[in-house]
């Protein structure tokens, strides 16, 4: 597969209502360990970022920084979204193999 191929995964998992959406909620399920995966823009650099990334370390959480804030808003049919989290095993696997 290839990037567009995940981004239309992504889609997917939107409508089966299988994300979480923007740092204080990615933040909050990152906490609760309920994240399987976390796609994060890849120019975005603020101490957001640095606390997201920090998180995800600490909890062995994926933390994947290959797309835009563009890329990552078409996905899903929002706008400005920065941070993604996925919460279902099945698509992390998919994406995962996808990368």
């Amino acid at each position: 597969m290839n990037n567009n191929n995940i981004l239309n995964l992504l889609g997917l998992a939107y409508r089966a209502k299988k994300l979480v959406i923007g740092s204080d909620d990615v933040l909050l399920s990152i906490k609760d360990n309920t994240l399987k995966l976390v796609l994060i823009d890849k120019d975005m650099m603020s101490n957001t970022s640095k606390e997201i990334t920090y998180f995800c370390e600490k909890n062995n959480i994926v933390l994947v920084r290959i797309f835009t804030k563009e890329e990552l808003s078409h996905s899903i049919g929002k706008k400005n979204i920065s941070v993604i989290g996925i919460i279902d095993e099945g698509f992390k696997n998919l994406i995962m193999k996808s990368l």
